[in-house]
């Protein structure tokens, strides 16, 4: 909720779940972070119950470089990539599809 309503107050037009749908897939395909440390750094849940009480570390010394790379790829992207659609607009379902129904990698940096 507090992401949303950040990038609302800013007048970006992309959502929190894009927004973590591009970090992501950034993640994954271009970073080749792996599955768990990846979900982790999205505060997903990994594993079962049994393996998460067992396993109760939060791999932040393993996130922290992720994240600063995650940092540098997006400020290295050309201004016009930053807005989802080229147009700063998204579609009636609020998604940051573009023209040709991709959804880009994301966009934006956001700075608190």
């Amino acid at each position: 909720m507090a992401l949303a309503m950040l990038l609302r107050r800013m007048g970006v037009a992309v959502t929190a779940h894009g927004f973590r749908t591009s970090l992501r897939v950034w993640a994954s395909d271009i970073a080749h972070v792996e599955f768990e440390l990846a979900e982790t750094c999205l505060s997903h849940r990994v594993g079962s119950a049994v393996s998460r009480a067992y396993n109760r570390t939060t791999l932040l010394e393993r996130r922290r470089p992720i994240m600063q790379s995650w940092a540098n790829y997006i400020d290295r992207l050309p201004q016009s990539r930053k807005s989802p659609r080229g147009d700063g607009q998204v579609d009636d379902r609020g998604s940051a599809r573009n023209a040709s129904g991709e959804f880009p990698l994301l966009l934006m940096r956001i700075v608190i």
